[in-house]
């Protein structure tokens, strides 16, 4: 294998040994590392990848399906034999975003085998989920439902109302009326709440402290209490 220099093209040299003219090669393997004459890894990349895989189908048999292995076993065993497979050497790799692709495809597909995960339960590879904001995410029909069950209007045959345009102006503007006589009846009766609860007198402190005098209402306060003893 010959490398020119940087800017100079590529000339086949022509080195004999003995009268035995040399083969001039692309690759070749060099303590189980493939080395490359237009220095790229895509062939090692491809190579390794080829070696884990082989290796993790050796072990299917006496490991992956063994139902007595546990998981916690199963990825100890796919730590020490095939991910050093795959990375061997890998501290001198120049890596860009389609070798990590790859690495990372094979890493997580040899996971979910192990985990007996499929890709119809569609769990996502992230290490740790976050549950978004809010409800679900609901459809149009399922927000005008609640509207028109809000505005007392039949959501199974608003469309035939609809088609009247007097009746259905009418059926709005009563709906409206009504939710909007209901939104202050509800304001009306949270508010008369909030005073009752103002002006009802405290609870008697029941709790005593087993170190003093004092009496306390919850038994929080007499934990906080307890942190000064």
């Amino acid at each position: 294998m010959h490398q020119p220099a940087p800017g100079k093209l590529y000339v086949e040299p022509n080195i004999s040994i003995n009268g035995q003219r040399l083969n001039a090669v692309g690759k070749f393997t060099y303590l189980s590392s493939t080395l490359s004459r237009n220095v790229v890894i895509d062939d090692e990349i491809n190579t390794r990848l080829a070696k884990a895989s082989a290796a993790f189908g050796r072990l299917h048999k006496n490991v992956w399906d063994r139902r007595g292995i546990t998981s916690m076993t199963k990825i100890k065993v796919y730590k020490a034999v095939i991910l050093t497979t795959l990375l061997y050497g890998c501290e001198s790799w120049t890596v860009y975003q389609h070798h990590v692709k790859k690495l990372n495809h094979f890493h997580t597909t040899r996971l979910r085998k192990l985990l007996g995960i499929s890709r119809q339960e569609r769990i996502p590879d992230t290490e740790h989920g976050k549950r978004s904001h809010g409800g679900q995410k609901k459809r149009f029909k399922d927000s005008l439902k609640v509207l028109l069950e809000a505005f007392n209007i039949d959501p199974s045959s608003w469309e035939q109302t609809a088609l009247d345009r007097a009746k259905w102006r009418a059926a709005v503007h009563n709906g409206t009326r009504q939710y909007e006589s209901d939104r202050k009846a509800a304001a009306e009766k949270r508010r008369q709440n909030r005073k009752y609860n103002a002006l009802k007198p405290p609870a008697p402190a029941t709790i005593p402290c087993p170190y003093c005098s004092r009496s306390f209402q919850a038994r929080i306060e007499l934990i906080s209490h307890l942190r000064t003893h």
